[in-house]
């Protein structure tokens, strides 16, 4: 699991929060994913502000929850600059902001 994860620290932390799960048993960081173990990755907006948005990634294998993770975003223009997605581009933001409804 702790490979699924980006860092172990979180994959610990899952575990042993009871979020992750084998075949319906609780997991350990170090448990394996095995070739043939179907994966079922969730991503959906966690928070979305003008300038950055936080997407949650869900992980399941057989139904079950196996990983959880997040990451972290930014709006740049093609100068490398931060950009107010509300203001330069409404439309888009528009369409992010109902899918984080």
């Amino acid at each position: 699991v702790s490979r699924l994860i980006k860092r172990r620290t979180v994959a610990n932390e899952a575990c042993d929060a009871g979020r992750v799960t084998i075949n319906g048993r609780p997991a350990k960081a170090s448990a394996d994913v095995k070739v043939g173990d179907v994966l079922e990755i969730t991503v959906e907006p966690e928070t979305l502000k003008p300038m950055r948005f936080t997407l949650l990634y869900t992980m399941k294998r057989d139904g079950a929850v196996a990983a959880v993770g997040k990451t972290e975003h930014c709006f740049l223009n093609r100068s490398g600059k931060f950009v107010n997605l509300e203001k330069t581009y409404p439309e888009v933001w528009e369409i992010l902001r109902e899918m984080a409804e």
